[in-house]
This record gives C-alpha cells, structure tokens and sequence, in this order.
C-alpha cells in the first residue's frame, strides 16, 4: 500500500471554473506576458471575490487559505521541485489550457538548489534527471501531494497561448484524501 499523489474529486464545479476563469482574465492572470510561473495572488477581500470557489470548498469541508496561480507558457518549463510550505496537498483547479500539459511526479532525488520566491516560500529543485513515476492531465479539481518531487510539462504541440492553473490551499490540509487511498498510482 502507498500514498497516492494525486486524486480527481469529483461534483459539479463549472460554476468554480467560469468564476476563476473570469477573475483570471479581468485580473490579467490570462494574457501575462512575463514568461509565467507560481504566483500568490495577494488581492484584497479576495474570497469574497470568488463566492463560488469559496462556497464549493466549504461544502466539502474546507475553508480557503491561500490562492496561487500556476502560468506556464509554451517553450518554457518547470523544474522539478518540491514546495515547502505548510501544506502537503493543495487543489489545483484547471483554468485554461491545462488539457495540454501533465503534471508529473517524480522520485526523491538530490537536491540541487532551493530558491525563495518574493512571498517567502521556498522551492527545493532536484536533478532534472529524476526519474518519473506517476503523471495526471489537470482536467478537474484534483488534490495534489506538492510535499513530494513534482512539475508541470506542457505538451510539445502546445505553442500559443497560456497555461494557468489555480492552486488553493485548503484548512484542513487534503493530503489525508490521499493516504485514505489504499490503491497503488498509476505508472506513467
């Protein structure tokens, strides 16, 4: 038995989706034209902007904590990295063009640098060389095990646009989810 890292959960959430898609594109998450990356949106009042993600979390049991948007751009990647907050799972939400891309997740390897971002949270990054050991396509709300190696890889033929996720973490932490799951992961 192990710990999966990944899990769809499952209901209703276009609302969730045509909420977040509208806040990300009336607050220019969309059409960044830096090369993307992992970034804490900071907004004032923030939750009450976003009624429907707030109310569909709370009716599964969590209160929202924090918000981060994952933008990646084509021809470009992400390490592999392990976060290091306080949360070992997040819910990442697709918000546009995550159809094409993978996160993978990766065996423990050595680190190779560890990086703090402006809001004070650090990345530890590993060999690229890694090898993977499980991947999921974002197509739904999915609690993710960001405590553990892992990154975003965008599919080769995706060369316009952007890819942005939002990535929520939840009180409680939803990594128990994950070691209530007694079936191995799917190989990648």
């Amino acid at each position: 038995m192990s710990q999966r890292l990944w899990l769809e959960l499952s209901g209703e959430w276009e609302r969730v989706h045509e909420e977040l898609l509208l806040y990300a594109a009336v607050n220019g998450w969309t059409t960044r034209q830096d090369k993307g990356g992992f970034v804490e949106d900071l907004t004032l009042g923030l939750w009450n902007k976003l009624p429907q993600t707030r109310a569909w979390l709370a009716e599964r049991g969590w209160t929202a904590d924090r918000l981060f948007w994952i933008m990646i751009r084509p021809n470009s990647s992400e390490e592999i990295h392990i976060d290091s907050m306080t949360a070992m799972a997040r819910i990442n939400f697709p918000v546009i063009n995550c159809q094409h891309s993978r996160t993978t997740f990766h065996q423990q390897g050595e680190i190779t640098a560890t990086k703090t971002r402006t809001n004070g949270v650090q990345y530890y990054h590993l060999k690229e060389n890694t090898r993977e050991i499980t991947s999921v396509r974002l197509t739904s709300p999915t609690v993710l095990t960001v405590s553990e190696p892992h990154r975003v890889v965008l599919d080769p033929d995706f060369t316009t646009g952007i890819r942005v996720a939002a990535s929520i973490s939840v009180v409680p932490d939803p990594i128990w989810l994950l070691k209530s799951v007694h079936e191995e992961h799917d190989t990648a």
